[in-house]
């Protein structure tokens, strides 16, 4: 055997550091906001076949998961305002086809501030505020589906070394119409933390390199829902998710922009 240093551990040929790394690797899958009952369901399809071909170790998305039209503050069709069952049955049949494509992958939710729009629904009512029936747990069905749910005051850690948030409340930085600009904000504002990030419906990156040499990364998700939706035209929004490789204490994170329904991982076309 071929041994040769490299700072200061002796490996292979092939190299123990990168034989330990390969053993321990892991993937997730992130997914960003997607608005059941506006969601595509033709780029969500496509994201399903890479998913069905990866299996990764986890799925999470980054919160809107659900739209939650009929509770919301803001000013409604009243054709659309009783259907709020109907926003949550069409949610339940995509987690299952989420789940379908991938049995193993752990699954996790987020709360994003339309889910939150329940929360705030029940505060205002608080004579059914107690009811279990009307809490995310048990309205969503996540035990039923195997989803770990991530109420906005927490953060959920996929390893040592990156965040996931949503971007909203005192989560993320200030918001930006442009692609990176939010990322950018969200990183000032953790310091020496890196993350991904939903809410903006934007893909992009921002990076920065701290006193001891080491970089801090955030990343805009980008977003899977209507891309022309009825009260904006023309948003400069960019469907995407997000693929992370990562180790107890590393990752690599990869954006991948949908574009035209079409998307590339590695040498396979996905469309």
């Amino acid at each position: 055997m071929t041994l040769y240093y490299k700072g200061g551990i002796t490996m292979n040929k092939k190299g123990d550091l990168e034989t330990m790394i390969e053993k321990n690797m892991k993937t997730a899958i992130i997914l960003p906001d997607i608005h059941v009952p506006y969601h595509d369901e033709k780029a969500i399809g496509i994201v399903l076949k890479y998913i069905k071909d990866s299996k990764p170790d986890k799925i999470i998305q980054l919160g809107d998961f659900y739209d939650t039209f009929g509770i919301s503050k803001y000013d409604k069709d009243p054709n659309r305002v009783d259907t709020l069952q109907k926003e949550i049955n069409e949610g339940y049949k995509l987690w299952e086809g989420i789940k379908k494509a991938s049995p193993k992958s752990e699954l996790v939710m987020l709360e994003g501030n339309h889910e939150a729009r329940l929360r705030a629904f029940l505060m205002k009512n608080p004579g059914v505020y107690s009811l279990d029936a009307l809490k995310p747990k048990h309205l969503f069905k996540l035990d039923e589906l195997g989803i770990k749910w991530i109420p906005q005051e927490e953060t959920y850690k996929i390893n040592n070394s990156l965040v996931v948030i949503h971007g909203h409340n005192a989560g993320g930085g200030k918001l930006s119409q442009h692609s990176a600009y939010s990322a950018k904000n969200t990183l000032e504002k953790w310091g020496n933390v890196s993350g991904i990030m939903g809410h903006g419906h934007r893909l992009g990156m921002s990076c920065k390199t701290l006193h001891d040499g080491s970089v801090v990364q955030w990343y805009e998700a980008g977003h899977l829902a209507n891309p022309q939706p009825e009260y904006m035209k023309n948003p400069n929004w960019q469907q995407g998710f997000i693929i992370v490789h990562y180790t107890n204490n590393r990752f690599h994170a990869t954006a991948v922009p949908i574009t035209n329904y079409k998307f590339m991982v590695g040498n396979k076309l996905y469309q």
